[in-house]
């Protein structure tokens, strides 16, 4: 991806997740849908203003693993269908 490009490989990742999960969805958005995406941005801005670059090291891989289980609870929820 782009942020990849730049330096900033956290970026990309955290974009990806978000990508696949938006791919598939089922259904409308729910509000766990929506508090997802607004996670996503939120860690994505975190990337940004701590200058998280790389894979973020330690704090990278804490973000990912987070970001990933709480977009499984919310698809095991029934948040996206």
């Amino acid at each position: 991806g782009q942020g990849g490009s730049f330096g900033y490989q956290l970026m990309t990742e955290v974009g990806a997740l978000m990508c696949r999960y938006i791919e598939n969805l089922q259904g409308p958005l729910t509000q766990e849908d929506i508090d997802l995406m607004k996670l996503c941005y939120k860690s994505m801005r975190a990337v940004i203003t701590g200058r998280l670059s790389g894979d973020g090291g330690d704090a990278g891989r804490m973000v990912i693993d987070g970001l990933g289980k709480v977009a499984a609870k919310v698809k095991a929820a029934g948040g996206d269908d």
